[in-house]
């Protein structure tokens, strides 16, 4: 999951995309649906993240093509 975050305080405008365990939804309902997920002390999960920029319409309907390919 990812979720985005922004700041708008006045002179202080930040935006973030960060990892996260839950949805925007929040965890008490991932809690109640049984699918928050938890570590344990000392252990590690690692994901991979690739940012680009899709300039055009054509790049960014041949990109929506090979995500629902997968």
């Amino acid at each position: 999951e990812f979720v985005e975050w922004k700041m708008m305080g006045e002179g202080t405008y930040v935006v973030g995309v960060e990892p996260g365990n839950c949805t925007a939804e929040g965890r008490e309902k991932l809690r109640k649906e049984g699918t928050l997920e938890f570590l344990k002390p000392g252990e590690k999960k690692e994901f991979e993240l690739e940012i680009g920029v899709l300039s055009g319409k054509e790049a960014i309907d041949r990109f929506k093509a090979e995500v629902k390919a997968i």
